[in-house]
Order: C-alpha cells, then sequence, then structure tokens
C-alpha cells in the first residue's frame, strides 16, 4: 500500500516541477524557444504547440482574474472578464502563431491534443490504491459472519461493488482535477475542464470501476477456498 501511495505521489511531485506558471499582471506572452515553423504532421510538433498554447492560454485567464475578476475589486461582469480574457488570449496565439509559422486556429486546436501516455498513468495510478481498498472490503465481508452463507457474500459483495464504484468514480474526477491543475499550473481551470478526456466517459468508468471490484472479490474468494481446500488435507 505505500508504495502504491509512493508510485501516485511522485508524477504529481514531477509535473509540478515541470509546470511553467507566469504572474499574468501583463498581458506579453514570451516564447520559450527560438522562432522556428512547425511541422504540424508530426506528432512531436503537436505536443510542443499544445505546450506552448497551455502557457499562452492560462496567461490570459491569469491575466483576466487578476484585471477583471471578481477579487480584483475591478470586477464589471462577467461579459466584461470574458472580453479581457479573449483579447490577451487571441494577442498571445497571436504571437505564439507568428512564431512558430502556424494559424491561431492551429493554436487554438493544438489545446485538444494530449499526451495519451500520460492518461493512461493517471488511470492506472488510480487503480493500484482502488484495488488495495477493494481487497480490504473483500476480505472485511469475508471475515464477517453474514458470509458464512454463499448467496448473502454475493449479495453484499455486489452492494460493495456498486458503492465502491460511485464513491471511486467521485474521487477519480477529483484524482483527474487535481493532475490538471498540476498540468496547467493554475487551480482557477474554468472551462479548461470541460477537456478532460475522461469527461464523457464516466458511465464507462462507474460500470468498470463494479466490474473490477467484482473481479478482485472473485479472486479474494477463489484464494480462500484454495487455502481452505489446503488446510483440510
Amino acid at each position: 500500500m505505500k508504495a502504491l501511495l509512493l508510485l501516485s505521489i511522485l508524477p504529481v511531485i514531477g509535473l509540478a516541477g515541470c509546470s511553467k506558471v507566469g504572474t499574468g499582471r501583463i498581458c506579453d506572452w514570451q516564447p520559450s524557444d527560438d522562432a522556428s515553423p512547425l511541422d504540424l504532421s508530426k506528432r512531436s510538433a503537436q505536443l510542443h504547440l499544445m505546450g506552448e498554447a497551455l502557457r499562452a492560454e492560462d496567461l490570459a485567464v491569469r491575466y483576466a482574474d487578476i484585471h477583471r475578476g471578481k477579487r480584483s475589486g475591478q470586477f464589471a461582469g462577467g461579459d466584461a472578464y470574458l472580453a479581457t480574457r479573449e483579447q490577451c488570449m487571441a494577442m498571445a496565439f497571436d504571437t505564439l502563431a507568428n512564431h512558430h509559422g502556424v494559424t491561431r486556429a492551429q493554436v487554438r486546436d493544438s489545446l485538444l491534443h494530449r499526451r495519451k501516455s500520460v492518461d493512461g498513468l493517471i488511470l492506472l495510478l488510480f487503480v493500484g490504491p482502488y484495488v488495495a481498498v477493494a481487497s480490504a472490503i473483500v476480505r472485511w465481508i469475508s471475515d464477517s459472519a453474514l458470509s458464512e452463507a454463499t448467496s448473502l457474500r454475493w449479495v453484499l459483495t455486489t452492494l460493495a461493488a456498486c458503492g465502491a464504484a460511485a464513491i471511486g468514480s467521485v474521487l477519480f474526477g477529483l484524482w483527474v482535477a487535481t493532475f490538471e491543475m498540476i498540468r496547467i499550473g493554475n487551480t482557477h481551470m474554468s472551462y479548461r475542464m470541460a477537456r478532460n478526456p475522461w469527461a464523457d466517459h464516466w458511465g464507462d468508468l462507474l460500470i468498470g470501476g463494479a466490474v473490477l471490484f467484482l473481479l478482485v472479490a472473485a479472486h479474494g474468494h477463489a484464494r480462500e477456498r484454495a487455502h481452505r481446500v489446503s488446510a483440510t488435507t
């Protein structure tokens, strides 16, 4: 369990160390590399543009928060906030587009690119602790006096699987949001959370969580039966 927690924390520390956070006090986006055209037919170029576009977008969000946000002392309504953010973002995207010989539309589209390996790692890092907790719940059910009846044991296990899947889905949402905030380098995610790759798959995650719990339970019960058989021979 400690090893699983350590493996979960290390990527968070790594992402935090790699994030590039600007103050946003002025709307002045600065490139992080030398001016050069990008060949967007290459995956590496797409990911590079994505990283730069995320920084430019975050600058605009921070700039609007500071100058027209609700806590800025200069809040003049949602329309004024959006106009300030979009104006700064357009300027930053134009600068980025000129820097790499692409269009503003291509810069905006690059925000939709993802590092699938990172998204997969985030899911796997959540699965480890989830399986550990599921195993603990299955052991508790097995040790309970109510589990002496096989049918009742599986009823309890099924109910636990549904509950664990529901709670797990909520916790996974918070888990993903945490990684997104670290990846972006800003706790104010606003509309950007809608780009979460799991946003349209909560039903699949719920079913997957319940099935995974039942598989853990089946494995635990099979191992328990094998232990009982070996103890009687």
